[in-house]
């Protein structure tokens, strides 16, 4: 089985961040991102929600207790993707914000041709809840580990998603990977929640790792 990245997201939960300060404009004056990247659609800016969307996978989206920034479009080796560096600059034009916390999050799939009766002969023994009589047509799978620093959340269903890249549509199991970590030091909010954010990487390697261990999957 080979694992595909669909898309990555670094989500920073802040308190009190202000929505409207997310324009290209802000994002090109600050060195966010370079000037030469093309607009997706109109650019959204409120006091309660903003978002930029640009043609190359890449898009902010803000609100006032959290930051997503997304990688829709993510390279051929996850772990040279560009969007911690995005991420942490955003981070840096705002060093008074009080940041809470990092999530690192990964959208997979291991491509299969019967997702969900693979999913059930992995994880549902036989009993009275599968059997001739009630046989099960799905299954849902959350799963927790420990994850220093932080904790990983594993959500497992079978579906298919439609690739950004070229639009051609993939059938498997899917994978959603929350690697969350909570600032503990206020003092050093950012410099934490930077920090975090660097993990990317190291993340993405662990993802592989429990996945390929769980299903069997190609690295």
């Amino acid at each position: 089985m080979a694992l595909e990245l669909i898309n990555a997201t670094i989500v920073i939960v802040a308190q009190d961040h202000n929505p409207s300060i997310l324009h290209p404009s802000f994002l090109v004056s600050t060195s966010v991102v370079p000037p030469d990247f093309e607009l997706a659609d109109s650019p959204i800016s409120t006091p309660a929600f903003s978002r930029v969307v640009y043609k190359n996978g890449l898009s902010f989206q803000a609100e006032p207790d959290r930051i997503n920034i997304v990688d829709g479009r993510p390279p051929e080796d996850p772990a040279a993707s560009a969007l911690p560096n995005y991420a942490a600059k955003y981070v840096g034009t705002l060093p008074h914000v009080p940041y809470r916390a990092v999530g690192i999050n990964f959208t997979t799939i291991v491509l299969d041709q019967d997702p969900r009766m693979t999913i059930i002969r992995r994880f549902l023994r036989d009993g009275p809840w599968n059997d001739a009589e009630l046989p099960a047509q799905g299954l849902g799978i959350k799963l927790v580990y420990g994850s220093d620093p932080g904790v990983l959340h594993l959500n497992i269903d079978a579906g298919s998603i439609r690739r950004a890249s070229d639009g051609s549509t993939a059938t498997g199991i899917l994978v959603q990977a929350n690697y969350h970590t909570d600032v503990q030091d206020e003092a050093r909010a950012r410099e934490e929640t930077v920090g975090f954010i660097r993990l990317f990487p190291d993340r993405w390697k662990d993802c592989q790792q429990k996945v390929a261990r769980i299903f069997g999957a190609e690295q």
